[in-house]
């Protein structure tokens, strides 16, 4: 049976992440049971990873195996799952093809700001301590984070991780000034279990004075938690980016 890469993006906010949970509603589970009407049979998809409640993805990746797909296709699903999940494009791959074992690279970004507004309180998140905080700050903390391969500092507690290990190639902050927004790029061939929050939550901690950058540097040579860890909202977290080797810009 043919297998698929597909590409969706969703708004978390009323999901318990993505995978499937026994009493709570997942995006793995609302997709599964689209696709199962549509084929008239059990479906199940492998996602290339993980988000938590209320974190979003504006590019996430699945696999599944189906006797065919096509535009047809994508567009009945497009009508039957909720306003807060899109189907955006398909491509067919070789049997072995794996959404979450195969990539080789994924992108979050994170967003924040400090003023109230009722236009970004959905996908962005309000933390106060922002306000008197510059840019350069921010990234003296995101920047120590790239000379370092092991992130146990940055695991959420009680996670599965096999590893620690990840091969973090961009953390950087910048601010858009039409929105006022602080926002958090980071890339790396994986991440951890609540590990962005953690760096989010980590970089404010440092920018005023709550935490020094000695501190977090002799955490992760020790790779321990810091004492006193922030791990920020979910509502500011995007996955943005998957990459394979074998499919252009999915």
């Amino acid at each position: 049976m043919p297998r698929y890469f597909i590409e969706i993006s969703y708004d978390g906010t009323l999901f318990h992440g993505w995978q499937r949970q026994k009493k709570s509603i997942s995006v793995q589970q609302v997709i599964e049971e689209a696709l199962s009407m549509i084929f008239r049979n059990d479906v199940q998809i492998v996602g290339c990873g993980r988000t938590d409640t209320g974190v979003h993805a504006s590019s996430y990746t699945f696999h599944v195996d189906l006797p065919t797909f096509d535009d047809n296709k994508l567009f009945r699903a497009n009508s039957i799952v909720p306003k807060s999940i899109s189907f955006l494009r398909w491509n067919e791959v070789h049997s072995e093809a794996h959404a979450r074992f195969d990539a080789i690279k994924r992108g979050y970004i994170y967003y924040a700001h400090s003023h109230k507004s009722p236009f970004l309180r959905q996908f962005s998140s309000r933390i106060i301590e922002l306000k008197p905080l510059t840019v350069q700050q921010l990234n003296e903390t995101a920047m120590l984070l790239l000379n370092y391969d092991e992130f146990a500092t940055f695991c959420k507690a009680h996670g599965d991780n096999k590893t620690m290990k990840c091969k973090l190639t961009r953390c950087e902050w910048s601010y858009n000034e039409e929105t006022q927004q602080y926002i958090l790029n980071v890339e790396s061939d994986r991440f951890l279990r609540g590990m962005i929050r953690l760096i989010v939550g980590t970089c404010v901690q440092v920018a005023r004075g709550d935490v020094s950058i000695s501190q977090v540097k002799e955490a992760l040579d020790k790779q321990v938690r810091l004492e006193k860890s922030l791990s920020a909202p979910a509502q500011g977290l995007f996955l943005n980016k998957v990459e394979y080797e074998y499919i252009e810009s999915i």
